[in-house]
């Protein structure tokens, strides 16, 4: 293959994190915001994957396990990790993800790729592999466009809570926003 779409850029975001705005009858919308390319990402996620997420970033327990950890830790038993968690395709305003676990069998790795709600990757992504994401769906579409189609669609706006996590300033990888 040849041409603009023969090289992949390898980019990568990280959970800067939880931001609320507001929806069109004035309700409130929570979003994971990610950092890629010194810009910030909103995905709109519902309350309880907010939660989940925030939780994760914090090391705050929960007294039970949540999904995502039900899922890592099954992943973990049956001789597996989590690999990678990427966001590769937008369409209509709705970001795709996929989630990858690897195994070992007789020393040979089986890779697996499972289709994933990006909110819930990303949840299981701040659990397993310290909250980075793959972006491969920037090398098609522009961080602006992407942004702007999170918004339109969703009619919610997270601008203050990303104007908040730029006067903070970046911080060293690894490091996350409550």
């Amino acid at each position: 293959m040849s041409g603009p779409r023969a090289t992949r850029m390898n980019h990568e975001a990280e959970v800067a994190g939880i931001g609320v705005g507001s929806g069109p009858d004035g309700e409130e919308v929570p979003a994971v915001v990610l950092r890629a390319r010194g810009e910030y990402l909103p995905i709109f996620v519902t309350p309880d994957q907010a939660r989940s997420i925030r939780d994760a970033l914090s090391g705050e327990p929960f007294d039970r396990p949540l999904t995502h950890d039900l899922l890592v830790e099954m992943v973990t038993e049956f001789g597996g990790a989590i690999d990678s968690v990427r966001i590769d395709d937008i369409t209509g305003g709705t970001f795709y993800g996929k989630l990858t676990a690897e195994r070992y069998i007789d020393g040979e790795p089986d890779q697996f790729v499972f289709d994933a709600r990006p909110s819930d990757a990303i949840a299981v992504a701040v659990r397993e592999i310290g909250g980075v994401i793959e972006m491969p769906v920037l090398d098609v579409v522009s961080l602006a466009i992407i942004v702007g189609a999170a918004m339109l669609v969703s009619g919610a706006v997270v601008v203050s809570s990303i104007r908040e996590l730029r006067a903070q300033g970046p911080r060293p990888t690894g490091q996350t926003a409550d």
